[in-house]
């Protein structure tokens, strides 16, 4: 009886020894978490694109790949370098065919950041901004459709041509009647023709973060940098 109370009061020293040694350990490790940073709402990513990108071919759910164009610097910290991958989806692909028929929408969403040593960080992200605005324009939802500015100004060319050769084949009545013509023939190509929007590889967006993002990985520029306001 003697020998298990000698047992029982040497193994709880064990435990009682092994646990003043394991808290200050544990308290050790909570005090130094790994350094991280907020992306708040309205960061921009300037992203091109990897390969290209046509709703003649796009499907709802397809992966796409893009890699940032300038760094993301926030309070004058780099906190993403340039060439940082990012991957995303495309959410929304709309081609009736023909312009008369419907718009031809694309919607593209970035979703993952992928840092150098592959830690990834989901964001949620919304077009804002394209390489040529004359060629695309964008809605409320970040979706781009082509622009019909180019076939506006040909029908105005058209129009004035027209009016011109019109006048001196049939007098003023035939330079109203040119003047139809030539505007209405461009506007009915731009109405007719297949409407598919096409992103070339290389070519650059803009995107803006809609919502708060944390990085788990920074660069090493940005790690210091948040040290030493935790030191301030």
């Amino acid at each position: 009886m003697h020998l298990l109370k000698t047992t029982a009061v040497a193994s709880l020293l064990v435990c009682t020894l092994y646990a003043q040694q394991t808290v200050p350990d544990l308290k050790r490790r909570d005090a130094n978490p790994a350094p991280t940073l907020t992306l708040p709402s309205g960061t921009d990513l300037h992203l091109a694109l990897d390969s290209d990108i046509s709703t003649e071919t796009a499907k709802v759910g397809e992966g796409f790949s893009s890699h940032l164009v300038d760094p993301v610097v926030i309070e004058g910290t780099t906190v993403i370098p340039a060439g940082t991958v990012v991957r995303g989806r495309i959410k929304d692909v709309s081609a009736p065919g023909r312009r008369f028929r419907g718009k031809t929408t694309l919607t593209l969403r970035p979703e993952t950041i992928i840092m150098g040593d592959g830690t990834q960080t989901d964001i949620s992200a919304l077009m804002t901004d394209t390489y040529d605005r004359k060629a695309f324009k964008l809605d409320s939802e970040g979706s781009i459709s082509n622009s019909a500015r180019h076939y506006t100004k040909m029908s105005m060319i058209g129009g004035a041509a027209g009016s011109v050769g019109g006048f001196f084949l049939f007098g003023p009545y035939g330079a109203l009647y040119g003047a139809g013509i030539g505007a209405a023939l461009p506007a009915a190509r731009w109405g007719t023709k297949d409407d598919q929007v096409t992103l070339d590889k290389g070519t650059a967006y803009w995107f803006e973060i809609s919502r708060p993002a944390t990085l788990r990985t920074l660069p090493t520029e940005a790690k210091a940098d948040t040290k030493t306001h935790a030191n301030d």
